[in-house]
């Protein structure tokens, strides 16, 4: 499985956003995708970049914030839900 797939998975499953340091060890722990970088958080985080900065809006990812990223359908319930309950 390719990397973006397996960070796919991982945050499907989740539900909600990751750091891409969790992302990465969910994927390695649970057999999504394996690597012999030494890097392997680079390599996932360089990927969902460049996948973001490709597709832009049409991503399956989006990032949140430093190395956090989360689905685009979970990522727009939370800012929808964030609108119904302003502080």
């Amino acid at each position: 499985m390719k990397s973006l797939d397996a960070a796919y998975q991982v945050l499907r499953a989740t539900g909600e956003p990751l750091h891409v340091e969790e992302i990465t060890r969910r994927a390695l722990e649970q057999g999504l995708w394996s690597t012999t970088g030494r890097t392997p958080e680079y390599t996932i985080n360089t990927n969902l970049l460049n996948d973001i900065k490709k597709h832009g809006k049409r991503s399956r990812f989006c990032h949140l914030g430093h190395r956090t990223y989360a689905l685009q359908a979970i990522s727009n319930v939370t800012e929808g839900a964030d609108m119904m309950n302003p502080q």
